[in-house]
């Protein structure tokens, strides 16, 4: 009986070695898990930091962006202001001098138009006076023939 019982006590031993083994290793995975879960917390945590990191960039690039291309907006609206403007005053400029030489163009189409109708009104009116003096000198031949004798041998005497 002895022998049962030591044999027993030997089972009951190797039974604790494989319990205390098991625990171990139970233990072992335990603290190996808790390691993981902090290693995952921390990764979590430095993963965290830097998507706010990032999103913070982000923030900041499109801050800047939207900052410039304002700012090119506004550069480019003041070179199509300033061009325009160029492009306006020298075609003020252009049409100033277009009426210009307009103006002294029909200034001197009229003086011209002016000028022919004075020299026909002075070429008429000097025709209408030798007309004038021409019908007083027929008139003038007239008064003079029925006056004077008329000539012998001429038509007017035969009659």
């Amino acid at each position: 009986m002895a022998s049962s019982l030591i044999a027993q006590c030997n089972e009951l031993r190797r039974q604790q070695e494989v319990q205390n083994a098991i625990f171990l290793v139970a233990k072992t995975t335990y603290n190996d898990l808790n390691t993981l879960r902090d290693q995952v917390k921390a990764g979590m945590g430095a993963l965290l930091a830097t998507s706010s990191s990032q999103t913070e960039k982000v923030h900041t690039l499109t801050e800047q962006l939207s900052t410039a291309l304002t700012k090119q907006g506004e550069d480019l609206t003041k070179v199509i202001k300033s061009e325009t403007t160029t492009i306006v005053d020298g075609a003020k400029e252009r049409f100033d001098q277009v009426n210009e030489e307009l103006i002294k163009l029909y200034e001197g189409t009229k003086t011209s138009i002016d000028q022919e109708v004075q020299d026909q009104i002075a070429s008429n009116k000097a025709a209408g006076e030798i007309a004038i003096a021409a019908v007083a000198e027929i008139k003038s031949l007239k008064r003079k023939q029925k006056e004077s004798p008329a000539p012998l041998g001429t038509a007017s005497t035969k009659r």
